[in-house]
């Protein structure tokens, strides 16, 4: 015969929720003067200790400015050569910490491997001109976010990268 005892304190308390298992972001970094529009991708994996995990990012990234009016080297010398990040990809390692229900902090390292091109722009016409061949170069990258995750499916990010500067997104738990 098995006795079982209920005391009254035990059923009135709550257990403290339990944390989410797996975070899953979509994030988007808006092209600035400077920078390319980014699209990228972010997991958080289960809990490896009381509030912490890990995980890993990417990005895809790509700049929607113009062409140059011709694709030809400049036929005079009164011009002047500016670079520009025309695309490329990212990849980061991630860590984050659950400070309290809900709200982590995620940063990350890794690398972006990157295409710059370069623009020849004519100083008479104001015409721009292809500049040569492109170069590709491997930069780090490092990013740091706040996730705000109220409910048990869903939240909201904000960051910053050295690479991306600001960025936001929608947070998934599972």
């Amino acid at each position: 015969m098995l006795i079982h005892f209920h005391s009254a304190q035990a059923q009135d308390e709550k257990a403290p929720p339990s944390p989410h298992d797996s975070l899953f972001s979509v994030l988007w970094s808006e092209e600035s003067s400077d920078e390319m529009s980014s699209l990228g991708f972010f997991y958080l994996g289960e809990q490896k200790k009381e509030g912490l995990y890990l995980g890993f990012g990417g990005w895809v990234f790509g700049s929607w400015s113009s062409e140059p009016d011709v694709d030809a080297p400049i036929p005079h010398s009164d011009y002047r050569t500016t670079s520009a990040d025309r695309g490329g990809i990212g990849l980061l390692g991630l860590g984050g910490v659950e400070v309290f229900n809900g709200f982590y902090l995620v940063g990350g390292a890794g690398v972006d491997y990157v295409q710059t091109s370069y623009i020849d722009t004519s100083n008479v016409t104001g015409w721009t001109w292809n500049g040569g061949s492109d170069d590709r170069e491997w930069r780090g990258s490092y990013e740091g976010s706040v996730y705000i995750v109220p409910t048990d499916d869903w939240g909201i990010a904000a960051g910053y990268g050295n690479n991306r500067q600001w960025f936001f997104g929608l947070v998934f738990s599972y």
